[in-house]
């Protein structure tokens, strides 16, 4: 997974992930899976996913925070040397290289610069809240609507019956052992960014929410199977609401 996760923070989710892959919810008798895009290609062509995000370590392109459409150009651009029509590099372009050549620069030289691991999960953020046309709270959480449901919203002192899947930031590696079925839990005793999103539901509703780890268990022990410090995904569906 970890592989997954560095190519989709590096490339800004540019391949698997468009609006289309929420527009609907899956068959509530089997784990979703419509609302997550393809895995990211492995076998014989790993070893170039894994040069696509070695590039975009190379020239530290998280930290140039680029909009989907700005990324979709620059991939065009290599598609375009690659067929042998290079574009010509004019001024603007000039500039915005130098930029990023500063910024990299700035981040060598000070010792107090943001980790660059954080600067991936912010860009990552960035490129699903876009290209999924999610809504974000406040705290950083990401959320779309699947099912509206109807009637109250739970509170934190609140018990609720949940169905909750969870997989890892590619959107397609399944991670079992943070989703349950049938879940009977108190609001106020999941993470954060869980309990936070739960709030935002009404009975008889489904949403998808992206966690960042800040959210989740952030710097505390993190589950085995589940790398430290990744954005993690999970589909909700409140069943009941039982007020204390």
């Amino acid at each position: 997974m970890r592989l997954a996760w560095k190519m989709v923070a590096a490339m800004g989710l540019a391949a698997g992930f468009g609006a289309a892959a929420c527009a609907q919810p899956p068959a509530p008798s089997s784990e979703p899976a419509s609302i997550y895009p393809a895995e990211p290609p492995d076998g014989d062509l790993a070893p170039y996913v894994a040069i696509g995000s070695a590039v975009a370590d190379t020239i530290n392109l998280a930290s140039a925070h680029w909009s989907g459409a700005q990324l979709d150009a620059f991939i065009s651009g290599i598609r375009a040397n690659f067929s042998g029509h290079p574009v010509p590099l004019d001024d603007k372009g000039g500039r915005i290289l130098q930029e990023m050549a500063d910024k990299q620069k700035e981040a060598q030289a000070n010792p107090y610069s943001p980790n660059p691991e954080q600067s991936r999960i912010d860009q990552y953020m960035v490129h699903a809240r876009e290209g999924l046309k999610m809504r974000q709270t406040g705290s950083g959480l990401l959320f779309r609507v699947l099912a509206r449901g109807a009637g109250p919203r739970p509170r934190p002192d609140d018990i609720v019956l949940i169905n909750i899947f969870a997989k890892g930031p590619d959107g397609a590696t399944a991670l079992p052992q943070l989703g349950a079925r049938n879940l009977r839990v108190r609001v106020g005793n999941l993470f954060p960014g869980l309990g936070e999103g739960l709030q935002l539901m009404t009975l008889g509703g489904k949403m998808v929410f992206i966690i960042p780890p800040q959210l989740t268990f952030a710097d505390g022990k993190w589950p085995d199977g589940v790398d430290p410090g990744i954005p993690i995904w999970f589909q909700v569906e409140l069943l009941d609401i039982a007020p204390r």
